[in-house]
């Protein structure tokens, strides 16, 4: 007669961790379901890509295209037109970057999106053991310069604005008023608009301002 073992049957159970030996094999779990951010995003405060390029657009074209003549002027044709050309790739080169390193974190840290802030923070923090102390500054650094830079553009399109609204009054004998009032008539419109927080909503402004300057 055949003699039995003593040991007892191995079951098979299929539980939460019943996919360890598969994920040995296979790689790790990110590799067989990966984290795509534009999956998790809310569908409700997404841009059209007509709302993103109109954005893109108006962010692009702004005051400083009235002064490319006299820049081309002082540069001459050829070294305009080199230099335009080199600004231009670097500038989009650096975006690139930007662009392409957020939504590399995005995919590590699990996020929807990154903001610029959040962006520097992060990479400070996954970067050489040196650096990562100042991940915190890079944070502040960030938003400090983002707003520095932007209440300067807007200062100045402000008083672009007022300018032209006077040099209008004065030549059809409207009021003689100075720019600083036109300046605080304008800050009436624009103060409203800085309250939407959600850019889908600004998309017809965007495109009726690209309009006016086409």
């Amino acid at each position: 007669m055949k003699k039995q073992s003593n040991t007892p049957p191995i079951r098979t159970v299929q539980d939460a961790y019943s996919s360890k030996i598969e994920l040995a094999y296979n790689g790790s779990r990110e590799d067989l379901d990966p984290y795509v951010p534009s999956e998790h995003r809310p569908t409700e405060s997404t841009t059209s890509s007509f709302g993103a390029l109109a954005h893109l657009l108006k962010a692009s074209l702004g005051s400083g295209v009235l002064a490319m003549p006299l820049a081309f002027k002082n540069a001459g044709l050829l070294v305009g037109a080199i230099g335009t050309i080199v600004i231009g790739f670097i500038c989009g080169h650096v975006v690139h970057i930007l662009v392409k390193t957020s939504q590399q974190l995005c995919v590590e840290v699990k996020k929807p999106s990154l903001g610029y802030a959040d962006t520097c923070d992060l990479v400070f923090q996954n970067g050489p053991k040196p650096i990562r102390k100042f991940a915190p500054f890079a944070r502040e650094l960030a938003d400090w310069a983002l707003a520095v830079t932007h209440l300067g553009a807007c200062c100045v399109y402000t008083v672009v604005i007022a300018e032209s609204f006077k040099q209008v009054s004065d030549v059809y004998g409207g009021p003689n008023w100075s720019v600083t009032v036109y300046c605080g008539l304008t800050l009436v419109v624009l103060i409203p608009l800085t309250q939407i927080t959600k850019l889908k909503y600004l998309v017809p402004f965007s495109a009726l301002a690209n309009f006016v300057w086409l």
